[in-house]
Parts: C-alpha cells; sequence; structure tokens
C-alpha cells in the first residue's frame, strides 16, 4: 500500500495529433536549503535510458522556469530562467545562490515523446529556505529625547520569528518595548527590529535581546549595558528617511598663490552637491563635500 504522499491517474492525453492512453505518478518531496548555497531538486525518470523525454519545470502554478529535452542522460533546447540550471546525472534542477523568494512548490513535468504512446509522468517537491538572522544591538535617542536601545534582526527566512527583551532573567512587555517594523526585503527575507524605552535617571544594568528562529541550532542572545546609551550622542531614530541631490551649488574664482602648480590664467570652479533629507513629518536641505574643477 502507498504512503498517503503518493498518488497516481490515467487518462487520455493528445499529442502530436496522435491520441494514447497515458498514466500519470506523482511523489511529494520536501527539500530544505541554506540561503547562498545551490540545491538540486531532483525529478527521477521512470523513462528507458534511450527514450526521448520533454521536460517542464513549473513554481506555485507559474510556468517559465525551466523547459527541455533529455535522452540518453543528455539535455537539449534549454529555456530557464536565471539562476536555474539542469542538471543531466542526477536528473533534476539546479538553483544557484538560493534566497528566499526561491522557497515554494515545485512541479517537475515529463512527458516521453519517443517511443509512443505518449506517457506522463510527474514529481512534487517543496523547496523551504532557510536563511539566519544577523542580530544587532544599539542606542538611539527617542523621539522624546529619552534614551532607548534598538535591537535588530536582518536577513532571515520563514518570516517568524521570536525577539524578546530580557533582564534580570525576565521578559520585558509593553509599553517599555515595541516593535518597530517588519519589513520584506528584495531578496524575499525578512527584517525586524524592536526597541526598548530606558529610564531617565541613568542605571546600570545588562539588558539581554533574545532572539529564536528556525534557522537556528539554538537561540541567538546579544547583551547591551545601559551604560552605553546614557549621555553619549547617539542618533535620533527616523523612519523611512531619503537623501536626494536636488541641485548643485557652483562657485566660480580665479587662481590664487596658494593653489599647487596654478597661474593666473586658471579659474577654478568649486561645486557643492545641495542634498535633501526627508523624514516623517520634516524635511532638511544641507550642502554636501565639494569638488574642484580648473579651467584654463
Amino acid at each position: 500500500k502507498k504512503s498517503p504522499q503518493y498518488f497516481s491517474c490515467s487518462y487520455s492525453i493528445l499529442v502530436d495529433r496522435v491520441l494514447s492512453a497515458g498514466s500519470c505518478s506523482g511523489a511529494q518531496k520536501v527539500i530544505t536549503a541554506s540561503r547562498g548555497e545551490s540545491v538540486l531538486l531532483p525529478c527521477p525518470s521512470p523513462f528507458e535510458y534511450g527514450d526521448t523525454v520533454s521536460v517542464k519545470w513549473e513554481k506555485d502554478g507559474e510556468s517559465g522556469v525551466c523547459m527541455y529535452r533529455m535522452s540518453e542522460n543528455k539535455t537539449s533546447g534549454h529555456v530557464c530562467s536565471p539562476r536555474f540550471k539542469v542538471n543531466a546525472d542526477p536528473i533534476g534542477l539546479i538553483i544557484t545562490d538560493v534566497t528566499g523568494s526561491d522557497a515554494g512548490n515545485y512541479n517537475c513535468s515529463m512527458i516521453r515523446m519517443i517511443p509512443p504512446p505518449a506517457v506522463d509522468d510527474f514529481s512534487i517537491l517543496i523547496l523551504q529556505v532557510n536563511a539566519r538572522p544577523a542580530v544587532s544591538t544599539s542606542c538611539v535617542t527617542g523621539s522624546d529625547g529619552a534614551p532607548t536601545m534598538l535591537c535588530s534582526s536582518e536577513g532571515f527566512y520563514p518570516a517568524a520569528l521570536e525577539q524578546v527583551w530580557i533582564r534580570d532573567g525576565e521578559s520585558i512587555t509593553s509599553p517599555n518595548s515595541s516593535l518597530i517594523n517588519r519589513d520584506n526585503n528584495t531578496d524575499g527575507s525578512y527584517s525586524l527590529t524592536s526597541f526598548l524605552h530606558l529610564p531617565p535617571t541613568p542605571e546600570q544594568v545588562m539588558y539581554h535581546c533574545w532572539v529564536n528562529h528556525s534557522s537556528l541550532n539554538q537561540p541567538i542572545t546579544v547583551n547591551i549595558s545601559s551604560t552605553e546609551c546614557y549621555g553619549k550622542n547617539k542618533q535620533h531614530i527616523s523612519m523611512n528617511f531619503q537623501l536626494t541631490i536636488i541641485s548643485t551649488y557652483c562657485i566660480a574664482a580665479l587662481c590664487s598663490s596658494t593653489v599647487t602648480d596654478c597661474s593666473p590664467s586658471v579659474s577654478l570652479i568649486l561645486c557643492y552637491p545641495v542634498l535633501q533629507w526627508s523624514g516623517p513629518q520634516q524635511s532638511r536641505n544641507y550642502l554636501g563635500g565639494g569638488s574642484i574643477s580648473a579651467l584654463h
């Protein structure tokens, strides 16, 4: 008796105008990969060594992942997405530089074209991608000017992650500790940031940011002392800021004797980019670093 993960079906298919009986059997398999590595998605063939087989890969029901033909362990006619490569022996698909967005359900469909009758077979694979969080702590100044600690977990996958502030062996809950944001990054990974308000009166206490994730063998704990966050110039908490060059400010001047290798016939042009910093409810302009051009 077959496992519930295995199933079979029979039907009639039309290939090259020849109506023939076909059968299909599929097996579901879970494969786990870590971000940045290469992974092989196997697609074992039930057909004979010399048969000509058409292979098509889909992800989450969408076609376009990879298509090719295969015979005698040789492949031809590859049409594959970037980072997806055909592997002839063992038969399968290699994904290089795996990212969180590669996770999903993959279907490898195979049709034996030669010899007739056409026969269909497929394999279903579930790719799970694990990416470890990079955890760090820092001191900032809150919007009310109070010293505040930040704990950031970056680049993890899947999205589920536990992040807790601990003091004296006990977790700290709201309103002292709050979640700032959970971002979905362009590579499919996630980032999570939380902050902890410190009392206005300086104290010497060791705090711990405790993080647990499915990619970890054991939780990560990063320590930070409250003394690091009192009496220092710390960056102000700001979210969704943008720095833009809005114009260029230039000054023309005659060459002076203080400039090396300079003659009176040389004019100097000193240019500064004008930068605009945009954040929530405010916008400021700054004069950036300058560059010098000489005109003869």
